[in-house]
């Protein structure tokens, strides 16, 4: 398994492409190369943006004080 990149494509499809299914389906039962499935997500994404006005991107993963206290107060309602 490849190492997670910590910089690179700003498209997560393209930049985390050895993590995802789709990508090792294609390219152990097609045959797809990295360059083909650039190719794929791009033409997807640019008819995402024609759409819709935005394309693939990441979300940022940010530290919440807010939700990690009501995630604490569910769990310590959960019934054990």
């Amino acid at each position: 398994m490849a190492a997670i990149p910590t910089n690179g494509h700003p498209n997560p499809f393209i930049r985390y492409r050895e993590f995802l299914f789709p990508f090792r389906l294609a390219k152990e039962v097609w045959g797809c190369t990295e360059d083909q499935w650039t190719d794929i997500v791009e033409s997807i994404d640019s008819r995402l943006i024609e759409i819709d006005g935005t394309g693939f991107h990441e979300t940022p993963l940010e530290w919440s004080e807010k939700h990690q206290s009501v995630l604490l107060f569910l769990l310590s309602r959960a019934s054990p």
